[in-house]
């Protein structure tokens, strides 16, 4: 594996970039410009990201895969150079649906595999062919009583076909993991969650740790720039927090990269988006300096639980991740 990013090597001995870029384009209605995102991916696997992270959901493997196919062809880099993760949509949550999710995925990004499969969310929704999200003339979600246990059956059925090089999920609480763990036949590679110095979401993270689960964060730098309930008087916002701000000039860096070296130093992966080329490279050159413990510290102690992503419209949902009194939700 080349690239800037160091590696960590997950539980069943495949090598994932701790930096990655994420293409999720930072609103619930899930547009993208193709264009746009063609030219972020070409421009970060220049740059050195050999982790892309995209969603069935998300509108953009097409244009990842359309940048991929890109540098593959002027030699810039090979398939096996490249982490490529997407991410199981809820429809498809029946166990024999699971590979049709994963086929549409691969067919978009013109890939035979990927090397990381997440189930999205916990929340089974009713198969469609004419709703990617299913909704009733009431506009509210409507979901099925499919078990994500048996969905899990369909991610190991990925890993047999190769069709996914590792499996695992985002957005599942520590109950709805340990399900997982009681009842599968291979261990989630990877947990995809939120969080940032402002939402540590310690205890799912050291949950993780200990059943031998790697974290990877989304949002690892609050997504101050989204496109719902961005309230500058309460959100908290890390270019103007007085403590990053001071360890940025004390490590002579960016207040971004100050939040990112936070996780990675955690032993969690992040995957920033970013179309900013200048933006891009200071993402991921954060393996060059070390905090110190007390630096650490005053990073954790900004811990406020402050969640940015809800995704309220499957708050209705039996299996919503953020409702239940769970440890490590």
């Amino acid at each position: 594996m080349t690239g800037i990013a160091e590696c960590i090597t997950l539980n069943n001995g495949v090598e994932m970039p701790m930096v990655g870029l994420g293409t999720f384009q930072g609103n619930y209605q899930y547009t993208s410009v193709f264009d746009v995102v063609v030219s972020s991916v070409t421009q970060a696997i220049v740059t050195g990201y050999r982790h892309l992270d995209t969603a069935f959901i998300y509108n953009t493997e097409d244009a990842v895969g359309e940048a991929i196919r890109g540098k593959i062809q002027d030699g810039t880099v090979t398939r096996k150079d490249l982490f490529v993760t997407t991410k199981l949509w809820c429809p498809y949550h029946e166990k024999d649906r699971v590979k049709e999710c994963l086929q549409k995925s691969l067919k978009n990004l013109g890939l035979e595999y990927v090397d990381l499969y997440l189930i999205h969310w916990p929340t089974p929704m009713v198969y469609s062919t004419e709703q990617t999200w299913p909704k009733d003339e009431n506009g509210k979600s409507i979901y099925s009583k499919t078990d994500y246990v048996e969905t899990w059956q369909g991610m190991e059925a990925c890993v047999a076909s190769g069709l996914a090089r590792s499996i695992g999920m985002s957005n599942f609480n520590q109950h709805q993991l340990q399900r997982i763990l009681d009842n599968c036949s291979i261990i989630p590679a990877v947990l995809q969650i939120e969080s940032n110095p402002f939402f540590t979401n310690t205890p799912l993270i050291e949950f993780c740790k200990k059943n031998t689960i790697n974290v990877v964060a989304y949002s690892p730098l609050g997504k101050p720039y989204r496109t719902w309930d961005n309230d500058p008087e309460k959100d908290p916002y890390f270019n103007t927090n007085e403590t990053i701000l001071k360890l940025a000039e004390k490590y002579k860096r960016t207040p971004g990269q100050i939040m990112l070296r936070y996780q990675i130093q955690r032993g969690v992966g992040v995957v920033p988006k970013s179309n900013d080329k200048q933006r891009q490279t200071d993402n991921i050159q954060i393996f060059d300096f070390e905090f110190s413990v007390e630096d650490m510290k005053s990073l954790h102690e900004l811990n406020r639980d402050f969640r940015i992503l809800k995704l309220e419209p499957l708050a209705d949902s039996p299996e919503y991740p953020f409702n239940e009194p769970y440890i490590g939700m």
